[in-house]
């Protein structure tokens, strides 16, 4: 039970920390009209009247006259881009403007020479900008991060939290296993068990691959892995724990390459490839023999 609310909290916390984190970066922000400077911000989206007719459209400069526009039309707010714009024309020869930056557009600065749209500018290109003779160079804006306009700032920590509560909790049932000796519910018979299983099946599933597609193939391999192998590996320090070091590798290690093929299998059965899906599962069934052979007796 500790183990699937670990990998259930591991599972939350990893989709609401990417949801979060997706929203770091904001393309646009609200500004009221009466905080627009006179130059600087760009619209992101149209802005409509009351008809539904364009006042204005996006992208352009909200200078006097747009403004002016907008109050007019009883606009009390809009979407401006973040940044206003994605590239900047800088001095050639200021290079605490260019030093850091990414070229925006590809740059001639010989004849037989050109700096590619996208060159990071380091000491040698900004040296290679200004023997150029070029006045002016196109460079790329970077987006600055602002944790106050960062949307997702609270998904992003209730899913670290989740997460680290996940691991807590998984850490904390391994621990128990262990302590609770070959007897305990993850205990070494359990895995015997369980990989004895997953070895009759597979070969099972190896000898009935001919008369099969691919879709049936991935169908029948899906549930192979978060019934039987990842469990297994889950619970692998139980294994050393009771057998030590040298049983642990002749157990592992096979079950390894067995898992590796397995994998192919079912990314193979994904693609279509038929033929590879069969081979490499019949691949899989030596390697969980040899795993479960290690086993001690008794």
């Amino acid at each position: 039970m500790k183990g699937l609310i670990g990998n259930s909290l591991l599972v939350v916390g990893t989709a609401l920390s990417g949801i979060g984190g997706a929203n770091a970066q904001r393309a646009s922000r609200a500004l009221a009209i009466e905080d627009v400077p006179v130059t600087g911000e760009v619209l992101f989206g149209d802005v409509t009247d009351d008809s539904g007719g364009v006042l204005l459209a996006a992208g352009t400069d909200l200078d006097v006259g747009a403004i002016e526009e907008l109050k007019a039309a009883g606009i009390e707010s809009v979407l401006v881009r973040v940044p206003p714009r994605d590239t900047e024309t800088v001095s050639a020869t200021d290079t605490e403007a260019t030093l850091g930056r990414s070229i925006s557009a590809a740059l001639p600065v010989s004849e037989d020479v050109t700096i590619p749209a996208g060159k990071f500018i380091d000491e040698k290109v900004a040296q290679q900008i200004i023997e150029s003779g070029a006045e002016t160079v196109d460079v790329n804006v970077v987006r600055e991060f602002s944790l106050a306009d960062w949307d997702g700032k609270t998904l992003f920590l209730a899913g670290i939290l989740a997460m680290v509560a996940g691991i807590v909790i998984k850490r904390g049932n391994r621990e128990d296993a262990a302590a609770d000796g070959p007897g305990a519910t993850s205990g070494p018979a359990q895995m015997r068990a369980r990989l004895q299983e997953m070895s009759k099946t597979v070969a099972g599933l190896a000898g009935r691959t001919e008369g099969m597609d691919a879709e049936s193939i991935h169908e029948e391999l899906t549930p192979l892995f978060s019934e039987y192998g990842q469990p297994f590996v889950d619970d692998r320090h139980v294994l050393s724990g009771a057998f030590g070091a040298g049983r642990y590798a002749a157990i592992m290690g096979p079950f390894s390459s067995a898992e590796r093929r397995l994998n192919r299998a079912w990314s193979a059965a994904v693609d279509g490839a038929l033929e590879e899906a069969r081979l490499q599962v019949g691949a899989a069934v030596p390697y969980l023999e040899e795993s479960l052979a290690a086993f001690p007796k008794g």
